[in-house]
């Protein structure tokens, strides 16, 4: 009888810690409410090419159309009014930890099952029959506090697409509050230094004109300049155009070399002159999982005109980027996968910090 009494607690133990350690086994699921001609083939055809793996009871493995396999880990973050980014998420990345996609969690059940939808790519999501747990102590990370002094690595992914002429360094202190903070990226110009030497080695308007040019490459309104002349010289250049048509060719060509330069520089004034000075600014929320050794973060690019305090973020999700925290005695150090950028930033009761 004994016997009998501890094969069956055995066996109830044991299915016991089955069901608290089974692994996730999402289903394909199609999003009917957000289907459609745009829409429709692409999800067919991702549900019958749909292949999942279990990983663990809080993530699982996916084969994405490009035959790559993708690395799905649940993750959340307390609640805030502050913006609109949806609190349970997967983090689904490929083997170069890039963010390829964010599966968020649909607000109500569907018979019974627990669904999150694919943020990229609208039309489909996984449904699961239980929503993986994450102990509410998680959120009681010592990560809130205020931080200074960054220093930021030099090169990554921006400054190799601009061959090196320019990159973007992060600027000024930060204040993480409810997880959350915003950091200021500002442009620069690796070669500003050599720059403004050359143009003091040269006389006259050309060499002041080179000294400026570090200052006008990372300048907002540069970008309004550049759009003006491009349109203002394509409208000089045709008009020019109609007057050498009507001298039969006599002006061989100069009215519209004239034209164009004449309405590049009109439109390059009107493009400066008229737009907004922006600065650069990236929101960004901190989340915790059970998968992810270091703190997930989630954030966003925007933009905020300078000269207007109404200016501000507007709270959205739209084109979210992955980063990662590591908190070190002294200091945080976060990194971008995606740019190959980091920035290290001081803990408020350090001076100086030691980064090594």
């Amino acid at each position: 009888m004994r016997d009998n009494r501890i094969f069956i607690l055995g066996l109830l133990f044991f299915v016991f810690a089955s069901y608290i350690g089974a692994d996730l086994q999402p289903k394909f699921y199609v999003d009917i409410d957000n289907l459609n001609e745009n829409n429709r083939d692409k999800v067919s055809s991702l549900r019958d090419n749909f292949k999942v793996a279990s990983k663990s009871r809080n993530s699982f493995i996916y084969i994405n159309s490009k035959n790559q396999e993708i690395s799905c880990n649940i993750a959340a973050r307390k609640s805030t009014e502050r913006d609109q980014f949806y609190n349970e998420i997967f983090i689904c990345t490929n083997e170069n930890s890039f963010l390829e996609d964010i599966f968020y969690l649909k607000n109500t059940k569907v018979q019974d099952e627990i669904v999150f939808l694919s943020f990229n790519s609208t039309g489909w999501g996984i449904a699961l029959e239980e929503l993986p747990e994450i102990k509410e102590d998680a959120f009681f990370i010592n990560i809130d506090g205020e931080y200074h002094s960054p220093k930021t690595t030099e090169g990554g992914k921006f400054s190799r697409r601009a061959i090196g002429f320019a990159d973007y360094s992060y600027e000024g202190a930060i204040k993480v509050e409810e997880h959350i903070f915003t950091l200021n990226p500002e442009n620069i110009v690796p070669a500003a230094d050599q720059i403004a030497d050359m143009g003091g080695s040269l006389a006259g308007g050309v060499g002041d004109l080179i000294e400026e040019v570090p200052d006008a490459i990372t300048d907002s309104k540069t970008a309004y300049g550049v759009a003006g002349c491009l349109a203002g010289g394509a409208a000089g250049g045709a008009t020019g155009a109609i007057v050498d048509l009507s001298t039969a060719g006599a002006t061989l060509g100069g009215g519209t070399v004239i034209g164009a330069a004449i309405g590049c520089a009109g439109g390059a004034i009107f493009g400066y002159t008229n737009s907004s000075e922006l600065d650069n600014k990236q929101y960004c929320s901190i989340y915790v999982s059970p998968e992810i050794k270091n703190f997930p973060i989630i954030c966003e690019n925007y933009r905020i005109e300078v000269n207007d305090r109404t200016s501000q973020f507007d709270g959205k999700m739209k084109n979210p980027f992955l980063g990662y925290i590591q908190d070190f005695e002294s200091f945080i150090k976060i990194d971008f996968p995606s740019e190959d950028k980091s920035v290290t930033f001081c803990k408020s009761k350090y001076d100086n910090c030691d980064l090594e």
